[in-house]
């Protein structure tokens, strides 16, 4: 009997144990990143500090290996002036990073840039490619903060720094602040800091549940503080599929190919 008392007593600390941050990361990672193929028609609209507007049309295609490759490509379909403009990250199971981009009235070939750098954003826009990747989680240390009540809404509040200052320079943040919603663990504002300076804040809007407990943005918004300019993605369509996002489409040589065939 006593024994017995024992062990309902550990089971019931066990289960009251709050989680730590990077069990909540990991949480939501496995939730909402569970589809390997996912190919989406975004929009892309930029503002200035005066207001200017400046709209773009991309696909993105997303593909995760049976090895824990990811390989992540964007491309342009309008305007003319960037059409078939294509950038291509591909991150290895340990979290290295190759980029490379297809400028085609620059170069006939993909050329890499900043090919050890997640942050470096793109084609004027405030994001960059690490911001639109689930993370790496081997290369932070998480530590869960105070929880955010407002009304009946709860988050998550969990800080994430590099282990170490070459990933710092990678990544290009000295920490982040991630905000997770307690009522179904999505990720849904994240505060990026240099040093003790908030230079970035990234908000995802119109979040739906697309399959069991899965759910997705529809919109997502990188403001700026520093540059006073904000980068808004907008998901026209999203389509899970093995199909539609082909192991080959991936290949530099078939991204040079597609873009001059154009």
């Amino acid at each position: 009997m006593a024994a017995a008392l024992c062990c309902a007593l550990v089971a019931t600390d066990a289960v009251a144990a709050p989680l730590s941050g990077w069990q909540v990361i990991h949480d939501s990672i496995a939730r909402h990143y569970r589809f390997p193929f996912v190919f989406e028609a975004q929009s892309m609209i930029l503002v200035d500090e005066d207001g200017h507007r400046d709209t773009r049309q991309l696909n993105r295609y997303s593909r995760v290996e049976q090895d824990g490759t990811i390989k992540f490509l964007l491309r342009f379909t309008d305007p003319a002036p960037i059409r078939d403009t294509a950038m291509l990250a591909v991150i290895n199971s340990k979290g290295e990073t190759v980029n490379r981009i297809f400028l085609p009235a620059l170069a006939p070939r993909m050329i890499a840039y900043r090919s050890s750098d997640r942050s470096g954003t793109f084609l004027g826009s405030d994001f960059s490619v690490g911001d639109l990747l689930p993370d790496t989680m081997a290369d932070y240390r998480y530590r869960r903060e105070e929880d955010l009540v407002k009304g009946e809404d709860r988050w998550f509040v969990v800080e994430a720094r590099p282990k170490s200052q070459a990933i710092a320079q990678r990544t290009g943040y000295s920490r982040r602040v991630l905000f997770v919603r307690q009522d179904n663990l999505m990720i849904d504002r994240i505060d990026f800091y240099s040093g003790k300076m908030l230079i970035k804040r990234l908000t995802r809007h119109d979040i739906r549940r697309i399959n069991g407990d899965m759910w997705a943005a529809n919109m997502v918004l990188m403001e700026s503080f520093q540059k006073r300019h904000r980068s808004m993605i907008k998901i026209n369509n999203r389509i899970f599929g093995r199909d539609f996002v082909p192991a080959a489409m991936f290949e530099p040589r078939q991204i040079v190919a597609y873009g001059q065939r154009q």
